[in-house]
């Protein structure tokens, strides 16, 4: 990812009094990552090598703190190996993410099954990345379309939806979130679907007061939860 500074306003929601560790070997480039973080955003930045060098207590501090991973230059068996042990546990409450991804590799939808809020590009600017920061703190997801796609639909195709999501929803509203979830709009949808636009927005009525969800961003979370 590139660090350089740059004159865009990327209009960044202040995270001022989050905590913020990145996670790279390389001290020098994600120091300069770290510092640009802090002036951008306000937030506290704690560059270390490895999770072995965050204490205890500050991942069990109850407050949802931002784990950036670096992984330039890793593979995907490194990926499994290495990072993926270290995020299961502190992604059910934490923000995880990992950047300056090589794409292609398959490890965004790995991320995606492990809690892992968003990955960014080896060639994604600092204002793309800061952009994508403020989009996981204000709850979306970080992922391509065809990345949410492949996860959503692709791999869950050919696998049985939980009796407990089939309890709460129709086959047709499993439908409609699961597009809901990929991005697609409600015309997109309707086309998709042969029905009205209107229609879709009746069932998705129905489908944020099943799931107790209010808006089209807590709906992708859920789906990306529960599908």
């Amino acid at each position: 990812m590139k660090v350089e500074a740059d004159k865009q306003d990327t209009s960044c929601e202040s995270l001022s009094g989050h905590a913020v560790y990145i996670i790279g070997a390389n001290q020098f480039y994600i120091e300069t990552l770290g510092n640009m973080i802090e002036a951008r955003t306000g937030a506290q930045c704690t560059c270390v090598k490895n999770m072995e060098e965050i204490s205890e207590d500050a991942v069990t501090s109850g407050k949802s703190i931002f784990f950036l991973f670096d992984l330039l230059g890793k593979s995907v068996e490194e990926f499994t190996a290495h990072f993926l042990p270290s995020v299961e546990t502190i992604a059910k409450t934490n923000f995880v993410v990992m950047f300056n991804i090589r794409s292609g590799l398959g490890i965004e939808e790995s991320s995606m099954d492990h809690g892992i809020r968003g990955v960014f590009y080896e060639n994604d600017s600092l204002s793309v990345f800061l952009k994508g920061i403020n989009a996981i703190y204000n709850g979306e997801l970080w992922f391509s379309r065809g990345t949410m796609t492949k996860f959503i639909l692709e791999d869950k195709e050919n696998s049985v939806v939980s009796i407990k999501v089939r309890s709460i929803l129709t086959q047709r509203e499993i439908e409609i979130i699961s597009l809901v979830a990929v991005g697609c709009r409600n015309e997109e949808i309707a086309e998709k679907l042969c029905v009205s636009p209107h229609t879709i927005k009746t069932h998705l009525y129905n489908i944020y007061k099943k799931i107790n969800v209010t808006n089209r961003l807590q709906a992708t979370l859920w789906a990306a939860n529960n599908l």
